[in-house]
């Protein structure tokens, strides 16, 4: 992919790159993005001209069949894999134009990741968990526990502050991937199958919390199998063969 001249490497704020008044635009927008991945003399085309536009606020579901291109869609919405053709922008935000530094700083203070397997470090408390993004991002130390403390009573697990993961719950782990999630209250939150691993109880939980913070006013894109949980959302992408 062709980038421009490497961007500045301080942390970009979606409010840096858009005017107040532009507040109601559409905050993501994909245009012929395509993914292809080659292993030996095999190319696997991943999507497929995906056009797709999410306004600020949206509770997005994208739903498909295993091997649709979900989870390389919310990868590219994440920045953390690049398309191989098309053009990807945040907030009319080109971030093909960026260099790798600048999208991550781009990345580490707009977008919450939630994943079906928590990615919790065992060896650190759940309040520490909740941290690491803050610290990161070059938070001070007294906002950051301040912080923590708002995210753990957001998913209402103050008490279990200084456990360890291994001694929660499945439905409590994925609480703290949450609280994680939105510690430096990302605008963009993208959950990847988040209740793939839970029962139904602690599954409706985190879908309730999700609900929540889109009610506050994050913009959420959810990839469900769960037909349920895929009617939540104020719109439903369908992908089938890598397109939409």
């Amino acid at each position: 992919m062709k980038r421009g001249a490497p961007a500045a490497t301080s942390a970009i704020s979606l409010a840096d790159v858009m005017p107040v008044s532009a507040q109601d635009r559409t905050l993501i927008e994909l245009s012929g993005i395509g993914k292809r991945f080659r292993v030996d003399a095999v190319e696997t085309i991943a999507l497929a001209n995906i056009d797709l536009a999410v306004g600020r606020g949206e509770l997005v579901s994208i739903t498909g069949p295993s091997g649709s291109g979900k989870s390389t869609l919310l990868a590219i919405l994440g920045l953390i894999e690049t398309p191989s053709h098309g053009e990807y922008r945040i907030d009319g935000l080109d971030t093909t134009t960026l260099a790798p530094t600048a999208i991550a700083a781009l990345r580490n203070k707009n977008i919450g990741f939630v994943f079906q397997a928590f990615n919790l470090i065992a060896d650190l408390s759940v309040e520490l968990n909740v941290e690491l993004p803050l610290i990161y991002g070059g938070v001070p130390a007294a906002r950051r526990k301040q912080r923590v403390a708002e995210v753990l009573e957001l998913v209402k697990l103050s008490h279990l502050a200084r456990q360890m993961p291994g001694r929660l719950s499945g439905g409590q782990q994925q609480r703290v991937a949450v609280a994680r999630a939105v510690a430096d209250d990302p605008p963009i939150l993208l959950a990847d199958e988040p209740t793939g691993n839970l029962d139904s109880r602690h599954g409706d939980d985190v879908i309730e919390l999700l609900c929540g913070l889109h009610g506050k006013g994050t913009t959420v894109c959810l990839v469900t199998h769960n037909p349920t949980y895929a009617k939540i959302a104020t719109r439903i992408v369908h992908m089938e063969d890598g397109r939409a």
